[in-house]
């Protein structure tokens, strides 16, 4: 699966870490995925690690369109929902602007890029410095998509 996710309900954290090719619809499934768990809390932080994706297969349509399909999923976090994303090369931060881009106005959720780990980690108010660290706390994750 190109997407994991874990929850960590000690530091009220949903942790999404995209490997290999993602494309949009996995990531709206992971999403999905989040809403639908039984530890579902609008008041968690979503962390995205795209540090990890070879590729992510997005254009600015199909990403409006999924968030289209979304309406409902992201009517869940209100009032207020965090998600940050770690994008450390262009291509990966030029598509997290984008869905920020699109998704903020269309939802409560406000969204914070970040190029490194550290910075990444401490906004969600973690005290790992890398995300193998927080790999290794979490253990096995459980697919999101």
């Amino acid at each position: 699966m190109p997407i994991t996710l874990a929850v960590h309900n000690d530091h009220a954290l949903a942790y999404f870490r995209m490997t290999g090719i993602t494309t949009v619809t996995e990531a709206a499934n992971s999403l999905r995925a989040w809403v639908s768990h039984p530890s579902f809390n609008p008041d968690f932080t979503m962390l995205v690690n795209m540090g990890s994706a070879e590729k992510v297969e997005a254009t600015f349509l199909g990403t409006v369109f999924a968030a289209e399909r979304l309406t409902t999923a992201l009517r869940a976090f209100r009032p207020r929902g965090h998600c940050i994303l770690y994008a450390p090369d262009d291509i990966a931060f030029g598509t997290a602007r984008m869905v920020q881009q699109i998704v903020e106005p269309m939802s409560s959720i406000c969204f914070d890029l970040h190029r490194t780990e550290r910075k990444s980690l401490a906004v969600a108010g973690l005290s790992f410095t890398s995300f193998s660290q927080l790999d290794s706390a979490l253990g096995v994750l459980a697919p999101a998509a």
